[in-house]
């Protein structure tokens, strides 16, 4: 009877000690986790408000996005700064979801979180409106600046 109850208390204990997640993610759930995704989030937010003044203010001064395909250019700080306002001149509406997958550390303040988007958004083309669409895997990554959390690529 005693080596059940011990064995019983021994798989209690075992499972609670399992890690605790971010609710809806396979993240484990700690303070600096917690800040990352704090900082994605309020940068989802920030664009779905078409907020230039507020995405630019969220990017590292080092701020470097290579071009993803052949279609696009490489921005850096300087040129995030004069896309952004051009951008959402043309675009009407954006719908920005996201599936927070996994966060990778370089060191305690160089991390990147990669997630899945699925992203709509309503843009002028000529005279015309259309929907635009776009599903995938995507990576935000973020270096403290001055002890704040900054995109350093990937908006």
């Amino acid at each position: 009877m005693k080596i059940l109850i011990l064995s019983i208390v021994a798989v209690l204990a075992v499972s609670c000690s399992d890690p605790k997640f971010i609710r809806g993610t396979k993240i484990p759930d700690n303070k600096q986790n917690r800040e990352l995704i704090e900082v994605v989030e309020k940068y989802r937010k920030t664009l779905m408000k078409m907020d230039a003044s507020g995405l630019i203010a969220m990017a590292h001064p080092d701020y470097y996005q290579p071009a993803v395909t052949t279609e696009d250019i490489p921005y850096d700080y300087k040129g995030l700064k004069e896309a952004l306002p051009k951008r959402f001149k043309l675009t009407r509406n954006i719908r920005f979801e996201m599936q927070y997958r996994k966060i990778n550390w370089k060191d305690t303040e160089t991390a990147s979180v990669e997630i899945f988007i699925d992203a709509s958004y309503l843009i002028k083309v000529g005279t015309e409106e259309q929907w635009k669409k776009k599903s995938d895997y995507w990576k935000i990554d973020l270096k403290k600046h001055e002890g704040v959390w900054k995109i350093i690529a990937g908006m």
